[in-house]
């Protein structure tokens, strides 16, 4: 069974493109506090710890962090709460910025080793983000009279 993958060109109205942009600087928001939340767990946890430079007592350290996707979104409904610009975001929508963060993290462990490299890969400026996280925004349709 193959997959196929369809593109579409969207022409928002100003509106909705307005509606598009609130979602993806939340998104962008949401992003970088779970980065933030990740590195700063890793610079105190494991970074300011005396045996740092024993690689053996950094890897274990590293694991006991527990900061993973998981953790991150059982937080999720709790941030909806506080932040009164989620509650119109579908929560799938929230979930699949976390889960981006967790990829740029496995491919940190995998590739990238030191915390500065991580803060410059991580961290999403404005224009960094693009539609690609939105796919269960529902937008007003304009109207047409045939």
């Amino acid at each position: 069974m193959s997959k196929q993958a369809y593109k579409f060109r969207l022409y928002p109205t100003r509106k909705q493109l307005a509606r598009l942009q609130e979602t993806l600087d939340a998104c962008r928001t949401l992003y970088n506090a779970a980065v933030t939340e990740r590195r700063d767990a890793y610079l105190f946890h494991v970074r300011q710890h005396p045996n740092y430079y024993d690689e053996p007592t950094r890897l274990a350290r590293s694991r006991e962090i527990g900061i993973n996707y998981y953790s991150q979104a059982t937080q999720l409904p709790e941030i909806k709460d506080l932040r009164e610009d989620y509650h119109e975001i579908h929560s799938q929508v929230l979930q699949d910025v976390l889960r981006r963060v967790q990829k740029a993290f496995d491919a940190f462990s995998g590739g990238a080793r030191t915390v500065r490299t991580l803060a410059i890969r991580a961290f999403k400026a404005r224009a960094a983000m693009t539609a690609s996280p939105i796919r269960k925004v529902a937008l007003p349709l304009p109207t047409r009279s045939v």
